[in-house]
């Protein structure tokens, strides 16, 4: 197992507040829950522009387009919102992020989602189940699993097997909630090394960048969390890969027939993502 340590990314203040207003649509979209006409988002707009409730239509205008990711595309997804949005002037899009199984739910449950990109297939596909899907999923990414530690890895962790030391010296371990992607291939990485870890030394956290802000804030000394998401942690953290015990998962994307928003824009959006310039984007951030 080797560990690597992360350099700062640079990133724009327009991205920064992107990000930041995406996370707040992500809170809006899941306290709406199953009231779809009651959803409360707020515009991930280029420049990092916000209002409340924008995107209705109620003043003429088009409603925005509503894409829901994995929070492990936060950045990735971030960067090809500006970049959609700077092509069609007036265009808002409406970036939800969560655990791929909420996102899911959410979906399920009738909030106004036009694209659905997933962390693994399995919650993607009980909404193609639920017949909310157009036409097929398209695979557009790879990921795998990491653990973080603090930089300079001060438990000297190699693998998952070295977590039970961590925990039987007082230590926390962050892992994902079960339901989501990024906690059950974390589940299956411990049961396949046999590696226990005592419940009370365990937090579990809604998703992959809530799991990797356990380290950061030094709540854990340890998670496992995508190799992304410790890419974008920077200097704050120390990676270690799994070597042999390394599992990976596939990101798939598709257009929901439950949004409000253009199903032209959704197309577009998608094929944005799956088009060589999406790759090109979502490789800098780290993706396979």
């Amino acid at each position: 197992m080797s560990t690597r340590h992360r350099g700062p990314r640079g990133t724009t203040a327009a991205r920064a507040a992107s990000r930041a207003t995406a996370r707040t649509a992500s809170r809006a979209i899941a306290a709406a829950g199953a009231v779809a006409a009651a959803v409360a988002v707020v515009v991930v707009a280029a420049g990092g522009c916000a209002s409340d409730g924008a995107g209705s239509g109620d003043d003429g205008a088009a409603p925005a387009l509503v894409v829901s990711a994995a929070s492990s595309l936060t950045d990735g997804f971030g960067e090809l919102v500006e970049r959609f949005e700077a092509d069609r002037p007036g265009t808002e899009v409406l970036l939800n992020l969560d655990a791929s199984s909420s996102l899911a739910g959410q979906a399920l449950a009738g909030a106004p989602v036009d694209v659905l990109a997933s962390a693994g297939a399995g919650d993607l596909q009980r909404v193609v189940d639920g017949g909310l899907v157009e036409g097929v999923p398209v695979a557009f990414a790879t990921n795998e699993l990491v653990i973080v530690t603090g930089p300079g890895n001060p438990a000297g962790i190699g693998g998952p097997g070295d977590l039970e030391a961590v925990t039987g010296d007082g230590g926390v371990v962050a892992l994902c909630a079960a339901e989501a992607p990024c906690g059950r291939l974390a589940d299956e990485v411990l049961r396949a090394g046999g590696v226990s870890l005592p419940e009370d030394r365990v937090t579990r956290a809604p998703n992959a960048r809530a799991t990797l802000g356990a380290v950061r804030r030094g709540d854990a000394a340890a998670a496992m969390v995508y190799a992304t998401d410790a890419r974008s942690a920077g200097a704050d953290v120390a990676t270690v890969d799994l070597g042999d015990a390394a599992v990976a998962t596939d990101y798939l994307v598709a257009v929901l027939t439950g949004g409000d928003g253009d199903p032209a824009a959704a197309r577009e959006f998608v094929d944005l993502v799956t088009s060589a310039e999406g790759r090109e984007v979502l490789e800098a951030e780290g993706f396979g």
